[in-house]
């Protein structure tokens, strides 16, 4: 039995350094799609231990820590302090868990630009001035009440930037007139957004994910389609519904708020997949692959460069 055992941890460590030193590859992840001289686009995940707990979206860096409890109205809080001597940006990162699946590129970010990180969010729940619709009452409760004190807490704080993302696409609420839930989405999610960039703050909005678990369960599809992922692709036609977060930043069209999308990076022109470049895009059915998120590090970069250029 400890043969086994050593064998087996031996087999995970050798796949690991086969992960790691294929991030430092040109054609790793995201990265292979900008890359015409990759070939590798639509091949089967470098190693099987990809699609396993240590890629879940929600792990935070080694050098960033849970909070303590100072917001214990937040599912998640989390503060990671990378400014020197309190001087760095202010910036915050709001939403729910398809806000979280995105932390390790802002963090990433963050650490190489000295700011001080708060995230404040709440899982299953729009922080928008809606009204979240749930057969359970008590989360419908939950989500109106904690929505508006982490609303009251952006206010009274005052971030410098303030990253947002939400499972609009499919978190149904409430409408009024006789409206579809997204333009009730477009119509309402502004309300805060202005109030935010009212009160100093430069609002990224990041766009959705493809939702692939309409057609199938992504993770389980690449399980059992391992060798031909390819296999597991959906017509991008059926899983890219009009993204509310999208169409409610252009019809703004306020330089402070911002918008920005990685659809093209996980779908090409007709069908989105479930692994990128030899790296899965799902870590679950709707949340992306950590490894997957950190290899659109360089395209995350040059968009946040270029807005806070402005």
């Amino acid at each position: 039995g400890f043969t086994v055992y050593k064998n087996s941890k031996y087999v995970q460590e050798e796949k690991e350094k086969q992960v790691n030193l294929f991030t430092k590859d040109k054609c790793f992840g995201a990265l292979s799609v900008d890359n015409p001289k990759c070939t590798n686009q639509n091949a089967a995940p470098i190693s099987s231990s990809m699609i396993e707990k240590m890629n879940a979206y929600y792990a935070l860096p080694d050098d960033c820590k849970p909070g303590s409890g100072k917001l214990n109205f937040a599912s998640v809080y989390s503060h990671c302090n990378y400014s020197k001597k309190n001087s760095g940006k202010k910036v915050f990162i709001i939403g729910d868990s398809h806000v979280e699946q995105w932390q390790r590129l802002i963090y990433t970010y963050a650490k190489n630009n000295n700011w001080d990180v708060e995230a404040v969010m709440q899982g299953g729940c729009p922080i928008a001035k809606v009204k979240f619709s749930n057969l359970n009452e008590i989360w419908v409760k939950d989500c109106a009440n904690n929505t508006l004190k982490i609303h009251d807490y952006i206010m009274k704080e005052k971030p410098d930037i303030i990253f947002y993302s939400s499972y609009s696409r499919s978190e149904p609420i409430v409408t009024k007139n006789n409206k579809s839930i997204h333009d009730e989405y477009v119509e309402d999610l502004p309300i805060y957004w202005k109030q935010w960039v009212n009160n100093g703050a430069v609002l990224i909005n990041i766009a959705d994910v493809p939702n692939v678990a309409k057609i199938n369960n992504p993770q389980i599809c690449l399980t059992q389609n391992s060798d031909d992922p390819m296999k597991c692709a959906v017509n991008r036609s059926d899983v890219i519904d009009d993204d509310p977060i999208i169409h409610a930043t252009k019809k703004l069209n306020d330089p402070r708020i911002h918008v920005i999308d990685f659809t093209d990076y996980m779908c090409d022109k007709k069908v989105c997949k479930v692994s990128v470049g030899q790296v899965p895009v799902y870590f679950d059915r709707n949340h992306l692959n950590r490894t997957f998120t950190e290899s659109l590090y360089p395209i995350f970069k040059k968009k946040i460069d270029k807005i806070l250029m402005k």
